[in-house]
């Protein structure tokens, strides 16, 4: 055997030592033949890891989640690229054309803008439509008189009711709705919306004042919250038993266990949309209709308070319920505050629009 000192070692014999198969004794055996022999073993050892390290590997264990699996190790993926636009014949979409002309505007040339020499005009002319905002956006302000009548009855006096504004407040239904919808249905910071109606819409706001008036319209649309929840736990629930003989077979392998233990616990869930062809087969409309939560929270840095986590869990499932139902959910909220106004009570949740009109 080979000594420390010696010109040669036994290399095909320490690679057939060197493996997964090690065991103490062969370790041993390898020490005994001295410092190169360690260190041979050593570099050997080293050279397999980092081959192992980069190349892909061939077993990868199917509970394993995608993000933990490195790229190099994934297949590659066949993409085939979709073609752009619709298909050949399909009639052609574009903006429709504004209903009324609030100004007309007419153009006159007199160099041409390729040469810079003179024109002269011709016969025909086109006409080209522009919608757009204009520059002064100013905020309207409306005084209300408001009389006060003496009712015999109460023996007391009464006023008739403002429906524009929430009692009390200064600023109207629309500024308080369509803030509360920008931040808790499209994700949009309080920093962002302050900033649009501060310096675009020339209506000064501060995030303190924005922040109560949202919370006084959570008070309001409390109904409604409490009408999608009774809603949502009345909805038909299924009891599936067509795994139960799959279920109640001995399984060794822990994977199959788990799956096993994941199907019982989702039994009632998993075959819905066999019996229901408007439940698709997956989960992914779910995990899109929650995404805006978690854009809400990402951006906000979540709630700074359980005060302000209810008005966000109220406010944004009432917007987003009316949202899926086919309703402009500013106009709808509005209309309905203005009859809680006159009337003292919030009107029933509207219905799903049906998809014909």
């Amino acid at each position: 055997m080979a000594t420390a000192g010696m010109d040669t070692l036994d290399t095909a014999g320490l690679l057939g030592l060197l493996g997964p198969q090690l065991t103490p004794e062969q370790a041993t055996l390898i020490f005994q033949q001295g410092q190169e022999a360690v260190v041979f073993a050593l570099l050997t050892l080293a050279k397999q890891l980092g081959e192992k390290q980069t190349t892909p590997s061939a077993t990868i264990d199917p509970s394993t989640p995608s993000g933990q699996i490195p790229p190099y190790a994934k297949p590659a993926a066949n993409h085939r690229a979709k073609p752009k636009g619709a298909r050949p014949g399909h009639p052609g979409h574009c903006r429709p054309t504004p209903t009324r002309v609030d100004r007309h505007e007419t153009h006159t040339l007199e160099t041409c803008p390729k040469c810079h020499g003179p024109v002269r005009p011709c016969r025909s002319s086109r006409t080209r439509v522009i919608e757009d905002i204009p520059a002064d956006i100013t905020p309207v302000v409306t005084e209300h008189t408001i009389p006060r009548y003496w009712c015999p009855e109460c023996h007391t006096t009464v006023e008739p009711t403002v429906p524009d504004a929430l009692p009390g407040s200064t600023v109207g239904l629309r500024v308080v709705v369509l803030s509360a919808w920008l931040h808790y249905l499209l994700g949009t910071t309080l920093a962002q919306i302050i900033d649009v109606f501060n310096f675009h819409l020339q209506f000064k706001l501060s995030s303190g004042g924005l922040i109560q008036m949202w919370r006084r319209l959570r008070e309001i649309l409390l109904a409604w919250y409490i009408e999608i929840q009774t809603q949502a736990l009345a909805s038909a629930v299924l009891h599936v038993d067509r795994l139960r003989d799959l279920l109640a077979q001995p399984w060794e392998q822990h994977h199959a266990r788990r799956v096993v233990k994941r199907l019982k616990r989702h039994a009632t869930e998993l075959f819905t949309f066999l019996d229901h062809p408007e439940v698709p087969f997956d989960n992914n409309h779910v995990e899109h209709q929650i995404r805006p939560a978690v854009i809400v929270r990402k951006n906000s840095d979540a709630n700074g308070s359980k005060d302000g986590a209810e008005t966000q869990s109220i406010l944004m499932s009432v917007f987003r319920t009316l949202k899926q139902r086919g309703h402009d959910p500013v106009s709808t909220v509005i209309e309905a505050i203005r009859a809680y106004l006159r009337t003292g009570q919030l009107p029933p949740l509207p219905a799903r629009i049906a998809e014909n009109g």
